[in-house]
């Protein structure tokens, strides 16, 4: 069964994605442990899953809900946590 702190989104497959996922995130002290990554095509759509070691507030994701590139976002606890 897996366990930890994950978000998982569907955004468009160009650059500099990766970059505000990672600078955001840094600017709230949140630790990036692992990513995957599947692009359905190029410059396209894709899927990530970010593997946190730290809580995402809904205060972190804020940003996102604007960003024209994230086509949804989700935080997930999984182990016995709370899913958000």
């Amino acid at each position: 069964m897996p366990e930890g702190r994950f978000l998982v989104s569907r955004h468009d497959d160009r650059p500099g994605v990766f970059g505000n996922f990672g600078t955001i995130l840094g600017q709230h002290d949140v630790h990036i442990a692992s990513i995957a990554v599947v692009a359905m095509a190029p410059r396209g759509n894709a899927m990530m899953i970010l593997a946190v070691d730290d809580p995402v507030s809904p205060e972190v994701l804020a940003p996102y809900a604007t960003w024209r590139a994230c086509a949804d976002l989700r935080y997930v606890e999984l182990g016995g946590a709370s899913i958000s």
